[in-house]
């Protein structure tokens, strides 16, 4: 659509070149001030390229001190088997070296069971179950034997356990202890058969105890075992230290 101009109109003014002239006058401020903006936005780009290319002088000067540039030292070795390293202050030369022996690994291992036994004789009435010195403390409850069930009272003496044991099985399991090889052994006419899930004490694996379809059970291993976060002298060693 053609624009309708009434430029000059009776008068024979041009008013509307006039208009653009002072509309353009008052924009010279905010387009001068533009000009300005993109030209300080320019010197800040550039400003932050120098910065970065300074930075990269700064690094690669610093890197030039370090060790390892211009003092550095390499070492060699012939002969198969062996390594060498050179730091900077090392010597430049060639060395020589003479092995007579070469070192081995070794290792001490102390002897097994050096835990106090659990009692000193075969006899354990004076022997409570609450300081019996096991690997692991025991726990008051129930244990079952051939079905029976066999109450733990940690108040009273291992040998107490033992008669428990025997009149809970009407005398068809007897047990012991061995002071030699520091085990309880239970005995039976037919093969014993321990534990059961309804089991609430832990004496059975305390005492190593487990079944082996026979009528002879013997703990695994030797009762006794030696407390690390005691003193020395009550770590329960078998030999006390002096």
């Amino acid at each position: 659509m053609p624009s309708l101009q009434l430029s000059g109109l009776v008068s024979g003014f041009d008013w509307k070149s006039f208009v653009d002239q002072i509309i353009s006058l008052e924009r010279t401020p905010a387009t001068s001030l533009q000009t300005e903006i993109n030209k300080n936005l320019q010197r800040t780009t550039a400003l932050a390229g120098v910065e970065s290319r300074l930075t990269e002088l700064r690094d690669a000067s610093t890197a030039l001190n370090g060790d390892g540039v211009f003092n550095a030292r390499a070492a060699t070795v012939t002969g198969a088997g062996w390594s060498a390293a050179a730091d900077a202050s090392s010597a430049a030369g060639a060395y020589s070296f003479a092995v007579s022996q070469v070192a081995t690994t070794s290792r001490l291992v102390g002897a097994t069971n050096i835990g106090r036994p659990i009692a000193a004789t075969s006899d354990v009435t004076g022997v409570t179950l609450a300081a019996l010195g096991t690997g692991t403390a025991l726990t008051a409850g129930e244990f079952t034997v051939n079905g029976a069930r066999v109450t733990v009272d940690l108040a009273e003496s291992l040998d107490a356990l033992f008669t428990r044991i025997s009149a809970a099985t009407g005398g068809a399991v007897t047990a012991a202890y061995n002071a030699g090889t520091d085990k309880i052994e239970l005995t039976g006419a037919s093969p014993i058969v321990l534990g059961s899930t309804t089991d609430t004490s832990n004496f059975l694996g305390a005492a190593r105890l487990g079944n082996n379809g026979t009528g002879s059970v013997t703990s695994g291993s030797a009762l006794g075992t030696v407390t690390p976060g005691s003193t020395l002298a009550g770590a329960r060693l078998s030999t006390s230290i002096t």
